[in-house]
């Protein structure tokens, strides 16, 4: 597989069913970018280009660069709507995120469990 790495948040990918952008905004992109520092093969990185299965929702896991700070942000389809919820990795509800507030997007999860996997320097 060959790709373009064009900044810390993004690649271009070459694989053999043809170019995929990789993101933050997609799942398994830490794995991923791991993966291709590691240099493993195509075959083993394919099966995470896909979207998985989201019986529990979405998490986007942020970062406030200014305190080192982590939340994630948990969107949950209900019979109701969308459920959206801010919570610290304690579990901790927060009851609002102003939109100014500065973050970064870390990853795309389908649990907290994979957070944790893919970032336990934030999570101990």
């Amino acid at each position: 597989m060959h790709y373009i790495h064009l900044n810390d948040d993004s690649y271009i990918l070459n694989t053999v069913n043809g170019a995929v952008t990789l993101t933050r905004t997609n799942f398994n992109f830490n794995k991923i970018k791991n993966m291709i520092k590691q240099k493993r093969p195509e075959e083993e990185i394919l099966p995470l280009l896909t979207t998985p299965e989201l019986p529990e929702g979405i998490y986007q896991f942020y970062i406030i660069p200014t305190s080192n700070q982590v939340f994630y942000h948990h969107l949950e389809d209900t019979a109701t709507g969308i459920k959206e919820t801010f919570k610290e990795m304690s579990g901790d509800e927060i009851p609002h995120i102003p939109d100014e507030m500065p973050r970064k997007l870390l990853g795309v999860y389908t649990s907290v469990q994979e957070i944790i996997l893919d970032w336990p320097e934030y999570t101990i």
